[in-house]
């Protein structure tokens, strides 16, 4: 499942949702409302649209345009995974060769 687009407009949500489906575009559709999770008000409702298939994504981000949403072109989550890890394990290695130079006694 791949996160399409999120908003906090009630009828965009349904419109693109009703718009992919007519499609055949299979998707998952959820609200999240922040204030009942955390019993304040300050957040506004999040509905979410998902893809169910990775391959429906070019035909959906052109569909959300078309209807007029700002749809940018999500990261894959095992591409922006890697990404991370790749980078923690970089830090890791320049901390290490700093604390190693730094931290060696001069004579």
């Amino acid at each position: 499942m791949l996160l399409l687009y999120t908003t906090s407009n009630r009828s965009f949500a349904q419109l693109a949702f009703l718009t992919l489906q007519r499609e055949d575009i299979a998707t998952h559709s959820s609200d999240a409302d922040p204030a009942a999770a955390f019993g304040w008000g300050l957040m506004q409702r999040q509905f979410r649209i998902y893809l169910l298939d990775a391959d429906d994504l070019p035909r959906a981000m052109e569909l959300l345009r078309e209807i007029g949403g700002d749809v940018d072109d999500p990261i894959p989550p095992r591409v922006g995974m890697k990404t991370l890890v790749a980078i923690f394990v970089v830090s890791c290695i320049i901390a290490a060769a700093v604390a190693i130079t730094h931290g060696s006694p001069q004579s």
